[in-house]
């Protein structure tokens, strides 16, 4: 065999090997944005059942919600936080389908970056609010069941009192975990979820690759 031979099938296993490799980051890639999709994913699906309960909701008892607007306020509450969170998920799914890992490993960790901040947002949002207005659920779940007048029921002081301990319960997590973070697990946890650590780190992560792709 000839040496222009032997370079030219030398050439072509080298070629099929790079095709090969080509093939499994892709399969890769696809791997893990299905894993990157699957919890926006269930977030969009409780977020569009919740939207439909509420307006189904709000429908059915339109002649009620007229004469007594008050009565409609929490299901009005959970429809808005369903539909922004509709948005979050949304705007999460559509970011991961952008994802490109066979491109450069400096665009996809940027791209990363941006995804890894729009989460830890969207979980921060959830919680800070979920942590205050937890009773609006029960609320609307009550007058589905036993009927819109239900919210009456409901004592004003303890509706305001869980209101407000929400609101400082939130408040004492992200003050703790900004203060005992790096001591605590937990706080570290609840640092991360709450105070925007991971957002700051993300954006840091972010700043560092534009710098250093620009440099």
């Amino acid at each position: 065999m000839e040496l222009d031979e032997l370079k030219a099938n030398w050439k072509s296993v080298n070629d099929r090997l790079g095709r090969l490799e080509e093939i499994q980051a892709v399969a890769a890639g696809r791997r893990k944005s299905n894993r990157l999709r699957a919890e926006p994913i269930f977030e969009l699906v409780v977020a569009i059942l919740t939207v439909v309960w509420c307006g189904n909701f709000l429908a059915d008892h339109w002649s009620k919600v007229v004469a007594q607007p008050v009565g409609a306020i929490p299901a009005v509450l959970l429809d808005l936080l369903g539909i922004f969170q509709l948005g979050l998920a949304i705007r999460q799914i559509a970011m991961v389908s952008q994802l490109d890992y066979s491109g450069s490993v400096l665009s996809t960790q940027a791209q990363l970056a941006r995804l890894k901040a729009l989460r830890v947002r969207s979980t921060q949002f959830a919680f800070l609010v979920a942590l205050p207005l937890w009773m609006v659920f029960p609320i609307v779940a009550g007058q589905a069941v036993i009927g819109f007048e239900f919210y009456r029921a409901v004592n004003g002081p303890w509706l305001v009192g869980n209101l407000v301990f929400g609101a400082v319960a939130s408040l004492g997590l992200v003050l703790a975990a900004r203060r005992f973070g790096d001591r605590s697990g937990f706080f570290r946890f609840v640092g991360n979820v709450f105070a925007g650590t991971e957002i700051l780190r993300a954006q840091r992560e972010l700043s560092e690759l534009d710098a250093f792709s620009a440099g």
